[in-house]
């Protein structure tokens, strides 16, 4: 069975709601029932993956810009430190 959503409907659930309740030709059990299934479809319609891969992308990033960082960090002390044992020689 086809959903309201996979049929063209509007896809706000507040504006599928009103529609609902604006039908004439069903009882008030009809239309709390539709309205039940509307809110059902509406959370249960997955996550867009498109979002996710976005989200992995930027963690991926940020993961191996903070490891340069620290790469980056820890060549500074050993610099740091090569040029301690050089001036203790003097």
């Amino acid at each position: 069975m086809a959903s309201y959503y996979d049929r063209g409907g509007r896809t706000d659930l507040s504006s599928v709601i009103a529609d609902i309740k604006d039908r004439t030709n069903l009882s008030a059990e009809q239309k709390q029932n539709l309205i039940n299934q509307a809110a059902e479809q509406y959370y249960q319609q997955g996550p867009d993956l498109n979002t996710f891969e976005t989200m992995l992308n930027k963690l991926t990033g940020s993961k191996m810009k903070q490891q340069g960082q620290i790469a980056s960090s820890r060549r500074g002390d050993i610099y740091a430190g090569g040029l301690a044992n050089m001036m203790s020689n003097f």
